[in-house]
């Protein structure tokens, strides 16, 4: 498994602000899954789904990157998505070897 860091704008009626999260998973594709199984509010098929029609059956992540929309809505609220990185330490145990 792997540690990924990513960051995404979240906004409502009320503020927006950016926000950065980190997500453990096997490959960016998983993440890719499992955030728009989040932002869209979608069981994981749903997500696979989702994703199969609007990138086709055997999906990159550069299509993803290139020819996905990173705006997810749901009702009033929307997130943006801006980028995905694998880093190499856990955010969680940052500062706790102190």
């Amino acid at each position: 498994m792997k540690i990924y860091l990513y960051q995404f704008t979240f906004y409502s009626g009320f503020y927006g602000s950016v926000f950065y999260n980190q997500i453990i998973a096997l490959n960016e594709i998983e993440v890719i899954t499992e955030l728009v199984s989040f932002f869209m509010e979608y069981e994981d098929e749903k997500a696979k789904e989702f994703l199969s029609d609007n990138l086709g059956k055997n999906w990159t992540t550069k299509d993803f990157w290139e020819k996905m929309d990173l705006r997810f809505f749901n009702g009033s609220e929307g997130y943006t998505l801006h980028w995905i990185k694998e880093i190499d330490f856990d955010l969680n145990t940052v500062g706790k070897e102190i």
